[in-house]
């Protein structure tokens, strides 16, 4: 139940800063700011990634990881709309914490499909209330690139899964 707390703190905080949010960015990019922002947030959703201690450096989890980690990379660093890469990091943990969740309660892998679902529902709320508010707007976009970005992190808590029981099965 811990796990669904944290997740539920963590759609809250999304939720709860939709108003804020766009304020934020303009301030950045008015500053000129606002590509290193995004670039220092992705930096800081990456490295830790990396840098956990399973799997081993040369495993397929490891390599797996990386790869995805560089498809989230370079999709983000290839979006127009520079305010875009917010979601992309924001959803690709969502997805991490989701499954996350799911392998608490005994439900992963079979359920991964449930934490992906689960992301895209999230992220269309997310768009429901930016319809509702009056300095925001919704997009079908945002919608598509919460729910690849759900989907990444939901494979890249996979990787973590993946490592975790292969070295379970080491130690036997």
């Amino acid at each position: 139940m811990k796990r669904w707390g944290i997740v539920t703190l963590y759609v809250l905080l999304i939720y709860t800063t939709l108003g804020v949010v766009r304020s934020l960015s303009s301030f950045f990019e008015s500053a000129g700011l606002l590509t290193e922002v995004t670039v220092l947030m992705g930096l800081l959703f990456t490295t830790p990634l990396l840098l956990v201690k399973r799997p081993p450096l040369a495993s397929k989890s490891y390599l797996l990881r990386c790869l995805i980690l560089m498809v989230i990379l370079v999709w983000g660093w290839r979006m127009e709309i520079v305010v875009e890469r917010i979601h992309l990091i924001e959803y690709s943990l969502l997805g991490i914490l989701c499954a996350w969740a799911l392998a608490g309660s005994g439900h992963w892998p079979t359920w991964w499909p449930l934490a992906v679902g689960l992301t895209i529902l999230i992220g269309y709320g997310d768009e429901g209330i930016q319809w509702l508010l009056p300095n925001r707007v919704y997009d079908l976009r945002d919608v598509i690139i919460n729910a690849l970005a759900g989907a990444l992190g939901v494979a890249l808590y996979g990787t973590f899964n993946d490592a975790g029981r292969a070295l379970d099965k080491e130690k036997q």
